[in-house]
């Protein structure tokens, strides 16, 4: 079960890292081509990347929990 659930969260991970990549391309494609003001797509894929950021933050989380309970360890 937990390596069902750890190759999940490691399936999630690299989907959302592809998207960071995606994200941070267009965010130097519009501060490159554009004036930026709040609203504006750069803005958008900002915050995009910082959220992808925390959620690959709490997958490795998880993961490491995951790893932990197959060890047989206790999480603290």
């Amino acid at each position: 079960m937990e390596n069902k659930k750890l190759k999940t969260l490691q399936n999630k991970r690299t989907e959302i890292l592809k998207k960071m990549d995606i994200a941070k391309k267009k965010l130097e494609e519009e501060n490159e081509n554009e004036e930026v003001w709040p609203g504006h797509e750069s803005t958008v894929y900002f915050d995009n990347l910082n959220n992808y950021q925390v959620l690959v933050a709490h997958l490795e989380a998880i993961e490491s929990e995951i790893k932990l309970i197959k060890s047989g360890a206790t999480s603290p």
